[in-house]
C-alpha cells in the first residue's frame, strides 16, 4: 500500500514537459487514482486515526466551499476547491494506510526522491535556457504546470527541505552525502528564483536546523560564515535583488514596488473583510475583486480577503492543530528518551519546520490553498499515530539481550 500512496504522490507532484506533456493529455493521473481507491478499498489493512487535525482540515474545507458558493465570482474558486478536494483525498489515504516506522520512512523516502527529481529536472531546463524574466532578472521556474512560478516553486521545494533534514539525521554513508547534496541544490535553485521570500525562508530553515542542533554555537558560528561565503560567490544581479530588501538605492524599482506590493495584499485583504465579513470574495476572487486586479501576495491578506472570517477562523485552528500534535509528541519524548531516535518524532519535527516556513513564506505570498497544508498534516497525524503506538506498545522498545543460563544448555532473555 506504500508504494501505490509513494506513486500517487510522485505523479501528483510532477507534470514536466517533453514526452510527458503527450503523456498528460492522456491524464494517466486520474487512472491511476482510480486504481490506488479500489486497491485502498479492498485493503484490510486501513484504520481510522482519531486526531484533531481531521476536524481542522474539515473546518478548512467547509470554509472555502461556503465562501465559493457565496461568491460574486464562482469561475475563479472552481480550480481551488477541485484541486483542495484531490488532495483532501491523498490525506485520507495516507493517514488510514501508514501504520508504522518502517512505511512512514519509506513514503518520507519517496516524497523526498520525488522532490529530487524534480529540482534536478528544473535545474536542466534553466541551464538549456528555459527560465522566465521578470523585474529586470532571470529567474529559474519550476517545470511542473500549477507551480511553474519561480516564488510559487521556490516555495514548493523549500517546504520539502525540513523532510529532507529529517532522514539526513538519521541516515549513513553515501545517502546521507546525497541527501546533503540536495539540501544544496535546493539552495542554489531558491537563489536562481530570485525569490527573496524563498531566499531569506532558506535562511530562516539553516537558522532552525542550528536551534534543534545540540552545537548551537558552533552551529550558528558556521552559519554565519556559509552567510559571508553565499554573498560573496552570488551572480551581481542575484545580490542586488537580495539587498533591495534593506537598501532602498538597490536593484530596480519595479523590484521595490513588488516589496509593496506585499503589504498593500494585507491592506486590500482586511478591506474585502470588512466588506464581505462572513465568507470574503470566495476563493480565487482577490484579483477580480480588486480595483486593480492583482493577487494578495500575502497569505493574512488572502484568507481574509478569500475566506471572511470563516477562513481566518479556520487557518487558526488549523494552526493550533499542528501546535498542539507537536505538544503531545514532545510529551512523549519526553517519558520516552528512546523515541528521539525514531524517524516518526523527526518527521514530528520536520513538519513543525515546515509549518514555520509555510507561514514566513506566506508574508510575501499567496499560499493558502498550497497542498503543502495538506501534506504536512497528513505526515503529522501519521507520525504522532506511531509515537502513540510505541508510547503504549512498546513496539520500537530495542531487541531483547540475550544471556546464557547455566541451569538450562539454551539461551534465555535478560531480565
Amino acid at each position: 500500500m506504500i508504494w501505490l500512496l509513494g506513486g500517487y504522490l510522485w505523479m501528483y507532484v510532477h507534470r514536466p514537459f517533453e514526452i510527458w506533456d503527450i503523456l498528460g493529455t492522456i491524464q494517466l493521473e486520474r487512472g491511476y487514482m482510480i486504481l490506488l481507491l479500489v486497491f485502498w478499498l479492498a485493503w484490510p489493512g486501513k484504520a481510522f486515526v482519531a486526531n484533531r487535525m481531521h476536524l481542522a482540515l474539515g473546518f478548512m474545507m467547509a470554509a472555502i466551499w461556503i465562501s465559493w458558493m457565496l461568491s460574486p465570482y464562482p469561475a475563479a474558486g472552481a480550480i481551488v476547491v477541485d484541486n483542495y478536494t484531490k488532495v483532501m483525498v491523498f490525506y485520507a489515504l495516507l493517514i488510514s494506510s501508514v501504520r508504522n516506522d518502517v512505511d512512514l520512512r519509506k513514503l518520507t523516502w519517496i516524497l523526498v526522491f520525488s522532490y529530487g527529481v524534480y529540482q534536478l529536472h528544473s535545474f536542466r531546463e534553466y541551464v538549456g535556457g528555459r527560465y522566465g524574466y521578470a523585474q529586470g532578472v532571470p529567474r529559474m521556474m519550476g517545470v511542473d504546470i500549477t507551480f511553474a512560478d519561480p516564488n510559487q516553486f521556490a516555495t514548493a521545494i523549500l517546504a520539502s527541505t525540513p523532510m529532507v533534514y529529517c532522514l539526513f539525521l538519521s541516515t549513513k554513508g553515501v545517502l546521507r552525502w546525497m541527501l546533503l547534496g540536495q539540501m544544496c541544490l535546493t539552495g542554489v535553485c531558491i537563489f536562481l528564483t530570485c525569490s527573496r521570500a524563498g531566499i531569506v525562508g532558506m535562511g530562516f530553515f539553516l537558522f532552525l536546523c542550528v536551534v534543534f542542533s545540540r552545537r548551537r554555537v558552533l552551529g550558528l558560528g558556521l552559519l554565519c560564515l556559509l552567510g559571508l561565503i553565499v554573498m560573496a560567490a552570488l551572480p551581481g544581479y542575484v545580490y542586488n535583488r537580495i539587498m533591495t530588501l534593506v537598501d532602498a538605492d538597490a536593484g530596480p524599482n519595479i523590484a521595490h514596488a513588488s516589496a509593496a506590493g506585499r503589504l498593500a495584499g494585507l491592506y486590500k485583504g482586511i478591506d474585502l473583510l470588512m466588506a464581505s465579513p462572513l465568507s470574503g470574495v470566495g476563493p480565487g476572487g482577490f484579483g477580480p475583486a480588486s480595483s486593480a486586479g492583482f493577487q494578495a501576495h500575502n497569505l493574512y491578506g488572502q484568507v481574509a480577503g478569500e475566506l471572511g472570517t470563516l477562513g481566518v477562523l479556520a487557518l487558526a485552528f488549523l494552526l493550533y492543530s499542528f501546535f498542539s500534535n507537536w505538544i503531545i509528541a514532545a510529551r512523549l519524548v519526553r517519558d520516552r528518551p528512546e523515541l528521539r531516535e525514531t524517524t516518526a518524532y523527526r518527521v514530528v519535527l520536520a513538519v513543525g519546520m515546515g509549518v514555520l516556513l509555510l507561514l514566513l513564506n506566506g508574508m510575501a505570498g499567496h499560499t493558502l490553498y498550497r497542498y503543502n497544508w495538506v501534506w504536512l498534516a497528513a505526515f503529522q497525524v501519521v507520525a504522532l499515530n506511531v509515537l502513540r503506538r510505541a508510547a503504549t506498545e512498546s513496539v520500537l522498545l530495542p531487541e531483547p539481550v540475550w544471556v546464557y543460563d547455566y541451569d538450562e544448555p539454551r539461551p534465555a532473555l535478560a531480565a
